[in-house]
């Protein structure tokens, strides 16, 4: 759950730097990390356990007491050599995971286009330059393992012989007796248990530093923010700006762009111009960062209009359950508006189970389900990225019907070229050679 409302409360800039396929080794990451603070829980223990043994051996023999209290450190040390040489490994082990699933989710996602374009082989090689890294680095860490583990396995064998000749030396010469002696036997095998325990915490630790910092970066992501300053009334107001892409290329520049109160405002401007850069940034789900503003510029949107907004946007989501279910989205049920809606758009049937896999919805009635859940809430401000996209005629002149009567009472931004809503439109915009300028 903290993953997720991390995701959803983060900007869309900061997420996609990541990769979906790096985000759930992250989320896998979590478990092992919140299951060491169980293991760290045992440890005051074993540290008990190891005192109390040690002070045995003392009470039997000063000498014999000694052995045992050098064999502990010499035992743990051997979790603690090399740490930094098992950090990197573990480190370039879940780098190289990351790319192997890049290169598997490509191929998955892309298999089509991929084999269209003749690209297999080479898609192939990636894929298997990709394995091999992650083989290869894979055996690095588990040989450097098991060399680590070399160490106290000595120890554990050491410790008993060296108790036993000098405790058979002082047997013999009657310091000590029999049953003393095998009684400190069985403790120094017992004392090797919670040291044994202790030493697998610390190199799961050792092993889990990376995965550490990889969660602590994830949580660091930028979250959306508010930052760009309100008006005191309901208006937009833009002077002097320049827009950036996130990589921070240059989108176009804005002279003036000012809205007040209610209407509708419609954009218009090449594919790949930065029309909908901008919506982003209206929304909040791109940063200020994105926003260059001049000398004697300006950059303000009403408060109202942040915080009670609507987005249409691409790609958008439908997941399975019914048509009704999609567009309500958990929101409460109103027969209705519903209805109303469900006339304007020619929905599909309320109760139609929706598939993902494959899909059983057409591009058009994916459509009508984004629009109505626009139109099922009553917000200020609509933003709208090619509304019209894979409507037939009728039902697109329905909702231009639909929001020429809401535009009375709220702030309508529309991206689209049909003309349909040229004729509605109180402020038209067009970007053209890096400038928006007022057409209307």
């Amino acid at each position: 759950m903290e993953v997720a409302g991390k995701i959803s409360r983060c900007q869309n800039s900061a997420y996609e730097k990541e990769s979906k396929s790096k985000i759930f080794n992250i989320i896998n990451d979590m478990n092992p990390v919140y299951t060491l603070a169980n293991y760290l829980i045992c440890v005051p223990v074993d540290l008990i356990e190891v005192l109390v043994v040690i002070l045995i051996i003392f009470r039997i023999h000063c000498g014999l007491g000694i052995i045992a209290l050098l064999m502990t450190p010499l035992y743990l040390i051997s979790s603690y050599l090399n740490k930094d040489k098992l950090e990197q490994l573990v480190s370039k082990e879940r780098k190289n995971l990351d790319n192997w699933q890049r290169e598997v989710d490509i191929i998955l996602n892309h298999k089509v286009s991929i084999g269209l374009n003749h690209s297999w082989n080479y898609m192939l090689e990636r894929y298997k330059n990709a394995m091999e890294s992650l083989y290869q680095t894979q055996n690095q860490k588990h040989f450097f393992l098991l060399l680590t583990q070399e160490m106290p396995k000595l120890i554990t064998t050491l410790a008993p012989l060296l108790i036993l000749i000098v405790g058979g030396n002082l047997v013999v010469n009657s310091q000590m007796t029999l049953g003393a002696l095998l009684l400190t036997l069985q403790l120094i095998v017992y004392l090797f248990s919670p040291l044994g325990d202790i030493a697998m915490v610390h190199a799961d630790l050792m092993s889990q530093r990376s995965n550490f910092k990889r969660a602590r970066d994830f949580f660091r992501m930028n979250e959306q923010t508010e930052k760009l300053p309100g008006c005191p009334q309901k208006e937009i107001m833009i002077k002097n700006v320049t827009l950036r892409r996130p990589d921070c290329s240059i989108l176009y520049k804005i002279p003036e762009l000012n809205v007040h109160g209610t209407g509708l405002v419609l954009i218009q401007g090449e594919n790949g111009c930065g029309k909908s850069t901008l919506f982003n940034i209206f929304s909040g789900v791109f940063s200020e960062e994105q926003v260059e503003i001049g000398k004697d510029g300006d950059f303000q949107i009403a408060s109202e209009y942040r915080g009670d907004f609507a987005y249409l946007f691409y790609p958008n989501f439908i997941f399975p359950g019914t048509v009704k279910e999609n567009i309500l989205c958990g929101r409460k049920f109103v027969p209705e508006v519903y209805h109303e809606i469900e006339k304007i758009l020619h929905l599909p049937p309320t109760n139609k189970e929706v598939h993902t896999k494959p899909e059983n919805l057409s591009l058009g009635e994916k459509q009508k389900i984004f629009l109505a859940r626009i139109l099922i809430d009553d917000h200020q401000f609509l933003l709208l990225d090619e509304p019209g996209s894979n409507l037939d005629d009728q039902t697109e002149k329905n909702f231009a019907r639909e929001l020429e009567y809401r535009k009375k009472e709220k702030l309508i931004m529309v991206i689209s070229h049909n003309k349909i809503y040229d004729e509605i439109a109180d402020q038209i915009y067009i970007i053209q050679d890096g400038i928006m300028q007022r057409k209307r």
